[in-house]
């Protein structure tokens, strides 16, 4: 297994709320040189997590993501990622970079 190492300038800042859709950002992937992505939930709600395109929805049936947790994910083929909360607000930090 190879360390994760981010690419410059590779962190995304997802600020989300119970509203899927809403807060959708692209990955920043240097080119497409990344195809993992680092996932930080600094709280201070839950969250989930999904990946996709430029429409990517996420419902509180995706990739949970607890308060505190950091996830390096294979996400190969996805520009985006959104992310909502059961209640509250929350931000997600979405590195990119290679390894895991």
């Amino acid at each position: 297994m190879v360390p994760f190492r981010p690419v410059d300038r590779s962190t995304s800042l997802l600020n989300a709320t119970t509203a899927g859709g809403a807060n959708r950002v692209a990955l920043k992937r240097a080119g497409g040189e990344a195809q993992h992505v680092r996932l930080h939930n600094p709280g201070p709600s839950m969250l989930f997590v999904r990946f996709g395109d430029s429409t990517v929805t996420a419902t509180t049936a995706d990739l949970p993501l607890p308060v505190g947790a950091v996830e390096v994910l294979d996400t190969t083929g996805a520009t985006h990622v959104d992310a909502v909360t059961a209640s509250g607000s929350s931000v997600l930090y979405a590195t990119c970079g290679k390894g895991m």
